[in-house]
């Protein structure tokens, strides 16, 4: 693991700060959806000038020896961490500055230090101080001091490639020299000709790419073969299988071959329609053996040679996670397969390629049928056909065929049929009717069989009941009654057999709360119901029961009155979600455990909870999905970032279906996934320190370039009296963040690691 550390920080006097060492245990779930099944379904995030990018035209892209994304625009350089951008831009006062605000090209030497090429030349980085030095000829005096490609030599040379220019960078070298003069080669190429891209091959070569020629040559200029060429202006060149490249121009996309100097258009891309319309500034060959391509303004090509079949992935203005521009300039593939994509209008975008989740994702798809009429997902339900049912807030109810490749919409129209386009709760009987509830009281029953709607309206003792109701909950017991949770008036039974109706409220019951909003079934054919004011254990015989309401005074009871969920798990635990945490009753004592946020919940809302084969719950919230294990009491949360559609779940949009395919319902669409394929990633990604605070000011860059440095650790002096040291830190982990967790150790005081959880910082005093 490549990290920056701090094993020695001292002071003088009383102050002595021994070795503070940071490793990190990022548990990562990478959450693109699988590779081989939808390129064009991949999670692509933005990075534009809104983040702090200081330029939407990104013309490089690299990662660092540390892991830092650089970034190359048309007015500045940017560092990425994955939280934050640093930019440099050119300040001609400030001969430490980046030389030049066009970045055309970047590249990682041997000795891991970026250079960088800009429109005023060439200049390196120096990461201990956080400056630029600037790298000159050898007094050849260039008109034109823009830089447009750099390339390495095996021995470490690096090729450094202007418009009429090629100078050469020995390894250890502190200035560059020329190496080819087009005004002086005139055998080679003619007066208006200009330099394109320079590539060093396998055999140590020099492929020199100008707007009319290719040629071939040694190191010491020995012409091995040279050609014309009509891909226009070249953009781009890079190697695929088979020792060929793929070159990128103006007229189009080529296949040059070294074994014959051959270069003919690229046929599988050349058969696509509108192929002679595109103008190529960028392809490569993926790990498994696709070829990317970017257009001028038609985004991006992929061709799957497993499959025979090209993919076009544009822009979409309804998808926020499609890519967010057509005009595409630039791609780089890190060693993660994390495809990060420089745009012309509108910066970068990154998506990771790993197979690495199955979750797959339904919602709202503007003009499309077979997507679901809204993405705010209100309740789930799977019935004995297989067919999944899905109610939305607003767009009414969906139906999902079996085999999927059907969606079935049906909408409020007045007449037998939903009983409102906000579908609350679903319920399939024994009988395999389906029961819908909405707003307003009213509850439709769908006959499958015969494809019919019957409209009931419960009846209600309650006094001044009007029926108008809002239904929260539709459930059948072991008994074959149905009750209906209504928000308002209490709980209604129904004996299908009897064809009867009853109603336990706070008059005629120990209901705690007439705004009821879940119920669960224990073995004694008791009722936990959750409301607004607590829970309740209710006997619906004798009406009799205990309620457990939430005190201040009282650090072992109910954690909120706001009661959204229940569930009791596979050893007869009951738990209870709340609107500030979640619940483990404790019936020994009528006690509860409480977990939150402090415990490693993702948020405090816990709006559906189920539990999967193995016994782990899985726990929806107001800020992501849970994986809890009870008997470690073991957290581990999942995000958009990780695949979901969202971040907010809907209350009481869960089911488990018979497979063991776990549903669960957010704001922007529904999820399906199977547990046992959703693993953390142990990976450990590179930790660095981002400052050191002495009393508050910053003392890092004036540390690191001290002459006090030693190599491998970083020296920091406290003047006299100087009492708080804070480290900040953070770690290089692009796809989620949010799961990242944190230890430290302080040499020669402590003796074991301590974590600070998601806190980056830590303080000594």
């Amino acid at each position: 693991m490549d990290t920056e550390t701090l094993p020695a920080i001292s002071g003088r006097k009383s102050m002595k700060f021994p070795a503070v060492i940071l490793i990190l245990f990022a548990v990562f779930p990478a959450g693109a959806k699988l590779f081989s099944q939808d390129l064009s379904g991949l999670n692509f995030k933005h990075i534009t000038y809104r983040e702090g990018l200081g330029g939407n035209q990104v013309f490089s892209i690299i990662k660092d020896a540390r892991g830092f994304m650089w970034f190359g625009t048309e007015n500045s350089l940017a560092r990425f961490d994955g939280q934050t951008l640093r930019t440099y831009h050119y300040d001609i006062n400030d001969s430490t500055s980046i030389k030049g605000n066009n970045i055309n090209t970047m590249l990682i030497d041997r000795q891991n230090q970026l250079l960088i090429g800009t429109d005023l030349g060439l200049v390196r980085y120096n990461r201990n101080c956080d400056r630029f030095i600037s790298i000159p000829d050898s007094g050849i005096s260039l008109k034109r001091r823009n830089v447009i490609d750099l390339d390495i030599t095996k021995d470490g040379a690096i090729l450094i490639t202007y418009l009429y220019h090629v100078f050469l960078l020995a390894e250890g070298q502190a200035f560059m020299v020329p190496f080819l003069d087009l005004p002086s080669e005139k055998n080679l190429f003619t007066g208006d000709d200009y330099l394109c891209q320079t590539v060093v091959t396998e055999s140590d070569h020099v492929l020199v790419f100008s707007s009319r020629k290719i040629v071939q040559m040694d190191l010491l200029k020995h012409v091995a073969a040279q050609r014309e060429h009509n891909c226009g202006v070249i953009h781009n060149v890079s190697v695929v299988s088979g020792g060929r490249y793929l070159v990128s121009g103006s007229n189009g996309l080529f296949l040059l071959s070294l074994k014959d100097f051959s270069i003919e258009p690229f046929s599988i891309f050349s058969g696509f329609s509108d192929f002679a319309k595109y103008e190529f500034w960028d392809a490569f060959e993926d790990p498994w053996g696709n070829i990317w391509a970017a257009t001028d303004h038609n985004g991006i090509l992929v061709y799957t040679p497993g499959r025979k079949k090209m993919i076009s992935i544009t822009a979409d203005p309804y998808n926020p996670k499609s890519v967010n521009d057509d005009f595409v300039r630039k791609f780089y593939l890190d060693r993660e397969n994390t495809l990060w994509i420089g745009c012309y209008r509108n910066g970068v975008n990154y998506a990771s390629l790993t197979p690495a989740k199955k979750f797959v994702i339904y919602d709202h798809v503007p003009g499309k049928n077979r997507s679901l009429s809204s993405n705010s997902i209100l309740s789930i339900l799977e019935d004995k056909r297989g067919n999944i049912w899905v109610g939305t807030d607003g767009g009414g109810l969906n139906c999902i065929s079996a085999s999927g490749g059907e969606i079935r919409h049906f909408r409020y129209a007045g007449k037998p049929g939903i009983p409102s386009d906000a579908v609350l709760a679903l319920m399939e009987d024994r009988s395999g009717k389906i029961w819908v509830g909405g707003y307003m009281g009213i509850i439709a029953l769908y006959d499958p069989d015969k494809d019919t709607w019957k409209m009931i309206t419960p009846e209600c003792s309650f006094p001044g009941c009007t029926g108008k109701h809002d239904i929260r909950q539709i459930f059948e017991d072991s008994r074959g009654k149905v009750w209906i949770v209504t928000n308002g008036h209490g709980l209604l039974r129904f004996d299908p057999d009897k064809q009867r109706w009853d109603s336990y409220t706070t008059l005629n019951s120990a209901l705690v709360d007439n705004y009821a909003l879940t119920i669960l079934e224990d073995e004694n054919y008791h009722f936990w119901v959750g409301t607004y004011n607590g829970a309740c254990l209710l006997d619906p015989e004798t009406r009799q029961g205990r309620s457990f309401i939430y005190s201040e005074k009282k650090a072992d009871g109910l954690s909120h009155n706001w009661v959204y969920s229940l569930y009791r798990d596979r050893k007869k635990r009951l738990w209870i979600g709340t609107a500030n945490g979640l619940n483990r009753f404790k019936p020994a004592d009528t006690s509860f455990i409480r977990y939150t946020t402090s415990q490693g919940l993702p948020g405090n809302v816990i709006n559906a909870i189920t539990e999967d084969r193995r016994g782990n719950l899985w726990i929806s919230t107001n800020n992501g999905l849970c994986r809890f294990i009870p008997d470690s009491s073991s957290f581990w949360n999942l995000y958009q970032d990780d695949g979901l559609p969202g971040n907010y779940f809907s209350r009481g949009a869960c089911f488990q279906s018979k497979s063991g395919t776990l549903m669960f319902g957010t704001d922007q669409g529904m999820v399906r996934f199977d547990p046992d394929d959703i693993k953390p990633d142990t990976t450990i990604y590179p930790v660095y320190i981002k400052d050191v605070l002495v009393n508050y000011r910053s003392y890092l860059h004036e540390a690191m370039c001290s002459e006090s440095q030693h190599a491998g650790y970083l020296v920091i002096v406290l003047p006299f009296g100087k009492r708080s040291i804070t480290i900040q830190f953070g770690t290089l982990n692009y796809l989620n963040q949010k799961n990242n967790r944190f230890e430290y150790l302080l040499s020669g005081y402590e003796e074991n690691w301590i974590s600070t959880g998601t806190r980056r910082e830590v303080t000594f005093t």
